[in-house]
């Protein structure tokens, strides 16, 4: 989540224990080489945030080798192709969720991301622009094909608000298409609702 996965919020979580996998927030695959760990907010982190994901925004199949080089260098434990952010700047400089208007450009992003690392790789995705078994299918089996080990899948259609009723459903559907993990997210607040969202969606977690 923008301007909240940082290193206070993740350390933080961990005194409540029970946490499987920390993220970071989405950082620009473009500029990640030439940050300073010491200094960017972005990747400052402590020792005890482990296993941490680091969650990259990324635009073109180019950007990947010299951000995965970095990821390494940083001793990333996974990363996380986000192809399901709705922002309006995010969208407009070609990343987030436009992506899933490009399936040909992202599966190059994808085998070029599982070429240059054996790091458990992840994607986020949301069901697309409007309702289509046959694109969501697609796309999804295109992913795990390409050689990502687990799918995150924001129930909302890309214009669609947070405070909208998730569509849990859908995540049953994608799970019945992929034999990888697949992950609901979307409005769990509560004990209550990981629980009604995993009944609905029988995914692997929320």
């Amino acid at each position: 989540m923008a301007g909240l996965t940082h290193s206070a919020l993740r350390t933080l979580l961990l005194r409540f224990g029970g946490v499987g996998l920390l993220s970071t927030e989405m950082l620009a695959a473009s500029k990640l080489p030439v940050e300073n760990k010491h200094l960017s907010p972005f990747l400052v982190r402590t020792e005890q945030e482990k296993p941490l994901s680091y969650q990259l925004l990324v635009r073109a199949a180019d950007e990947v080798a010299p951000a995965l080089e970095a990821l390494h260098r940083l001793d990333a434990d996974a990363v996380d192709i986000n192809l399901g952010c709705p922002a309006p700047k995010v969208r407009r400089s070609g990343g987030g969720s436009s992506l899933m208007d490009a399936p040909e450009l992202v599966r190059e992003i994808i085998a070029q991301a599982r070429r240059k690392t054996a790091l458990p790789l992840t994607a986020k995705i949301r069901l697309g622009e409007s309702f289509s078994e046959e694109k969501l299918q697609s796309f999804c089996q295109m992913l795990e094909g390409e050689g990502i080990d687990l799918l995150t899948v924001h129930a909302r259609l890309r214009k669609e608000a947070f405070c909208r009723k998730p569509h849990w459903q859908w995540v049953a559907k994608v799970k019945e298409w992929v034999s990888i993990p697949v992950i609901a997210n979307g409005s769990v607040l509560s004990v209550a609702d990981a629980k009604k969202c995993l009944q609905v969606s029988n995914a692997d977690g929320s």
